[in-house]
């Protein structure tokens, strides 16, 4: 398997230009995990690709769907609520494109229950928050009731060592993504890539402690932490990933490219 940073990674995290997009290669499946700004992916040549996974419906991870070719591809997978209407401070933060543009060139799965989309690739839905290791609302609705991203998901990937897996921003709360992924799976996860939601060092050293009590091996932060987030995590044997970084996983071993 091998998991490949598509994303603009800037030296230090930028709330609105920062966006996350990784394309995955399984044996199963290859997925292309968010899409980032328009500007991330727009002269990415995809080849044939079975799905799009949406982890909610923030334009920093749905903006690149305006410039995708869909012909590449064969299934949309997200929750139902990724196309709600979202602001910040004004300005219109949520997906750019239509349900039913979407839906009259791509099949569309949307759960907010787990789903399998191969025998060992799972989207985990809408996220159960049992933990406070979550963000505040990131901005209103379009009715002005508080954003609290219930769309927020990720994806998880069955391997003989534990389950992998794919975060977009985490804002439901990376620990309980992880114990969702392993309730879905019946199994420990191994391993944690992308977005964690996470600005404040209180919140890092939790959330470190607390993916350390589930015994996760690898932690690989890249996308909406501040830096004092990315420093704890590094501290504590994570690894920042940067654009055109690919994980590569193979019989249990994991390397950056």
């Amino acid at each position: 398997m091998k998991i490949k940073i598509l994303n603009k990674e800037y030296p230090e995290y930028r709330e609105l230009k920062s966006g996350l997009s990784v394309y995955i290669e399984h044996s199963e499946a290859r997925i292309l995990f968010d899409t980032s700004f328009a500007r991330d992916i727009e002269k990415v040549k995809f080849p044939k690709t079975d799905f799009i996974v949406i982890s909610h419906g923030h334009l920093d991870h749905t903006d690149g769907l305006r410039v995708l070719d869909l012909s590449k591809f064969k299934t949309l997978v997200a929750h139902p609520g990724i196309f709600k209407k979202r602001f910040y401070e004004g300005m219109y933060i949520g997906c750019p494109v239509l349900k039913e543009y979407l839906a009259t060139n791509l099949e569309m799965m949307l759960s907010k229950k787990p789903l399998f989309i191969s025998d060992n690739i799972a989207f985990l839905g809408e996220i159960k928050r049992r933990l406070k290791t979550k963000g505040a609302p990131v901005g209103v609705l379009e009715n002005g009731k508080p954003d609290y991203i219930n769309d927020d998901s990720a994806i998880g990937i069955n391997t003989k060592e534990g389950v992998v897996v794919v975060t977009g921003c985490s804002h439901s709360g990376v620990v309980n993504i992880v114990d969702q992924a392993a309730e879905v799976f019946g199994k420990d996860v191994f391993m944690v890539v992308g977005g964690m939601h996470i600005f404040d060092r209180g919140t890092a050293e939790t959330t470190i402690s607390e993916l350390k009590e589930r015994n996760i091996k690898h932690i690989f932060p890249m996308h909406c932490l501040y830096e004092t987030a990315f420093k704890i995590f590094e501290k504590n044997g994570a690894r920042r990933l940067r654009t055109n970084n690919t994980i590569v996983f193979n019989r249990g071993k994991v390397r950056i490219k």
